[in-house]
């Protein structure tokens, strides 16, 4: 592992870095939402706060401003409902498995 994290490391270091707009393609592209089609030419893809589609892991680093807690349930309304749900269905396997072992009691 030592030495994966070291050729990593070393590898980072003797290549060229990314053109800077690339990498402000990248996270821009990173905040828009991919679902809207049949847009003109040329316009930008809408911003995935708006639609409740913003990536909650994505803004980690920036949590800790006020403008991140701003519409919040809003904003990440796809990534917390996801959440909720997956939730739901933990406790429905465990309900479930402990439901087949009262099958065997009685």
């Amino acid at each position: 592992m030592l030495s994966g994290a070291a050729a990593l490391v070393l590898v980072s270091l003797l290549t060229p870095p990314e053109h800077p707009s690339r990498v402000a393609r990248f996270f821009d592209n990173m905040e828009r939402s991919t679902d809207e089609e049949n847009l003109p030419s040329g316009q930008p893809k809408p911003l995935a706060a708006a639609r409740g589609q913003d990536l909650l892991l994505l803004d980690l680093p920036g949590w800790l401003t006020r403008e991140r807690w701003r519409n919040f349930f809003t904003r990440y309304r796809e990534d917390l409902v996801g959440f909720a749900l997956a939730w739901i269905a933990v406790g429905l396997l465990i309900l479930a498995g402990w439901g087949l072992m009262q099958v065997g009691r009685g």
